[in-house]
């Protein structure tokens, strides 16, 4: 009788586990980019989704969703003009991460926006 309980108590923690309780999202794909030094500076990019990633001279292009985002010396362009932030020259270390549809721009470990996308 007591194996029979055990059994039956692990069979149920285990379809639990299989069937994803309450609270588990879908797997999502990330795409992560990060540059060694470009002119004394780290970029890196974390993007929901699928995200093709290029360097043209001195810009950084990622693309993905419908979305381009150009990352320049002093400015992260969004999607052409539609957006124009600037990014402080002096900075070392640049990330960007766009997750739940949401821009999130940060130099030096400081967030300087945070804007649907």
């Amino acid at each position: 009788m007591k194996n029979t309980i055990v059994r039956t108590l692990h069979l149920v923690a285990v379809t639990a586990l299989l069937a994803g309780g309450p609270g588990c999202g879908a797997y999502q794909r990330t795409s992560r980019m990060t540059t060694g030094s470009t002119d004394g500076r780290e970029l890196t990019a974390v993007i929901d989704g699928r995200a093709s990633f290029k360097k043209d001279g001195d810009d950084h292009i990622i693309t993905f969703g419908g979305h381009k985002l150009v990352v320049r010396k002093e400015w992260l362009v969004v999607d052409g003009e539609k957006g124009l932030f600037g990014i402080p020259p002096e900075a070392r270390k640049v990330e960007i991460k766009v997750a739940r549809g949401i821009l999130t721009l940060s130099a030096d470990g400081a967030n300087l926006i945070k804007t649907p996308i």
